[in-house]
């Protein structure tokens, strides 16, 4: 059953109060990060297709909207996959650092 259904569902046994339980919270977090996981290995796929047909930085930062020093980042790792490029490999290496400090 969904987050969303249950505090529903609670809510209306216990009179409208929403309970605010860790298990809530933990859950919201878990499903926010899923998404930031998602859109970054999208953004590294893209990257990826776009060094397969020889575009630059610039140019790709261009088409995909996005700071060059990010695409550089993304760029720079990637490179050392060519030309298999492996998205999960590149997120992995790209945020090991994230992994490490926490």
């Amino acid at each position: 059953m969904k987050q969303d259904n249950v505090q529903k569902k609670v809510g209306d046994v216990m009179g409208g109060k929403v309970l605010d339980l860790p298990e809530f919270r933990i859950y919201d977090q878990g499903k926010a990060e899923g998404k930031a996981e998602g859109s970054e290995l999208k953004l590294i796929q893209m990257i990826c297709r776009k060094m397969e047909k020889g575009k630059t930085i610039a140019i790709i930062a261009e088409e995909l909207e996005e700071k060059e020093d990010e695409i550089k980042k993304i760029y720079d790792i990637a490179l050392k996959y060519a030309p298999n490029y492996d998205s999960e490999q590149i997120y992995a290496e790209l945020n090991k650092d994230k992994v490490s400090s926490n």
